[in-house]
């Protein structure tokens, strides 16, 4: 089930009313599913209060040009019998797709005892429209309509009771798209509906509880972009978003918990405002840049005093007493500070490499006082970036880069 997070399919909400907006994925099947893409931590600002945890799209097929149909027939064991068609068509101004899917599954017996099968059927029809108006202006449409009885046990320990647990589902979604000043400004009207219900039944077919739910939303979303390059190149988003939602749910049950006959209302107004930039630089020769310059300052306070002694080394500012230790110290912490903030922005594995080459960097000032060959110890420290930039891109090490800083090391010793 889906806890805090707003799970979609193909841009329509999902989260079921009547589960507390949970989604049960075992409703869900695979067949027709292309990706899935997960979005972690808090977005309630762009997707309501069920973001909380994060954003979970699923995106459907996309039917392949031209006309087409494809039938698929499953069969297994515990009684499985599976049957999926699917019509579509596609150019390059609409597409359409239909996909009727059936399923029935014997199952096993959940409880410890008795003979008594827990099987599963379902039923559904998706639907999946977008139209092309033309070069700046879409329609899409999404729907899904499902059917499912689930058979269950019930007790504690689990008794071998055929009740049955019926649902129906039902998902619409009508989308207008349009893109104004050469896409620079996008604007999406949404129209939603959502309708469950479920019903539990004991072995006579009489109702045990049921639940249902409706959902209407209307939103509607502007999101303007624009570029400026004053002194970096950046890229600027202006959202601006209003929705309107109402719910209606109903619980109808014989329970002696609380009340098991009731209505609730809720209706929600939203309105959104987020500005984000991203600066469009070389995050890595930005990262380089301070750590470079965070390296020399420790470098020159802990050889301070050697530096006095030497003609090359006299006029450094530490060394000439231009500047407080205490002044130093902070502009590492600043330096080190902002490179961090850059760091942060790749994956977890150059995270970490960068981390740990802070060990490097620290201790480098300290190898001339114990080996003759500090320059060796210098290339281990800067050609650490050459690791950290394949982890950045590829997420993985090989022996490879390895070569290639080996080669950097040599590098250093002749120039340095």
């Amino acid at each position: 089930d889906v806890c805090s997070s707003d799970l979609l399919i193909d841009g329509m909400e999902m989260n079921d009313v009547a589960l507390a907006d949970e989604f049960d994925f075992g409703h869900l099947m695979s067949t027709n599913i292309s990706k899935i893409e997960v979005i972690r931590g808090p977005h309630s600002a762009l997707w309501g209060s069920d973001a909380v945890a994060g954003v979970i799209n699923i995106i459907t097929k996309e039917p392949e040009y031209g006309r087409n149909a494809k039938v698929t027939i499953d069969a297994g064991t515990h009684g499985l019998d599976h049957q999926n068609l699917e019509f579509s068509t596609r150019t390059d101004s609409h597409l359409f797709r239909i996909v009727l899917d059936r399923i029935n599954i014997g199952g096993i017996n959940a409880s410890l005892q008795g003979d008594e099968d827990d099987g599963y059927e379902s039923e559904y029809i998706d639907a999946k429209a977008e139209f092309k108006i033309n070069e700046f202006n879409t329609i899409k449409f999404f729907n899904r309509y499902q059917e499912s009885v689930s058979e269950t046990d019930s007790g504690s320990p689990l008794t071998d009771i055929d009740n049955k647990q019926s649902a129906r589902r039902a998902y619409t979604s009508l989308i207008f798209n349009n893109q104004l000043f050469n896409r620079a400004l996008d604007n999406t009207l949404k129209i939603n509906w959502t309708s469950t219900n479920s019903n539990n039944k004991d072995p006579n077919g009489n109702s045990i509880d049921k639940v249902a739910a409706d959902k209407y939303l209307l939103s509607f979303q502007s999101t303007l972009n624009l570029q400026s390059q004053k002194y970096f190149n950046m890229n600027h988003t202006f959202t601006f978003a209003v929705d309107r939602e109402h719910q209606r749910y109903r619980q109808r049950g014989t329970s002696d918990f609380g009340d098991p006959n009731q209505d609730q209302y809720v209706n929600n107004t939203g309105i959104i405002g987020e500005y984000g930039v991203k600066i469009n630089s070389n995050l890595f020769l930005s990262g380089a840049i301070l750590m470079r310059s965070a390296g020399c300052i420790i470098n020159d306070i802990v050889d301070r005093k050697l530096d006095k002694k030497v003609k090359r080394t006299q006029g450094r500012p530490l060394a000439a007493n231009l500047i407080s230790i205490e002044k130093a110290i902070i502009y590492v912490i600043v330096l080190c500070g902002l490179a961090f903030c850059i760091l942060i922005q790749f994956n977890f594995l150059t995270i970490a490499l960068g981390l740990a080459s802070m060990s490097l960097a620290f201790t480098y000032p300290f190898m001339k006082r114990i080996t003759y060959w500090p320059q060796l110890f210098l290339g281990l420290t800067f050609n650490w970036g050459i690791i950290m930039a394949w982890a950045s891109i590829n997420n993985y090490i090989t022996f490879d880069i390895f070569i290639i800083y080996l080669a950097a090391i040599f590098w250093t010793l002749g120039y340095d």
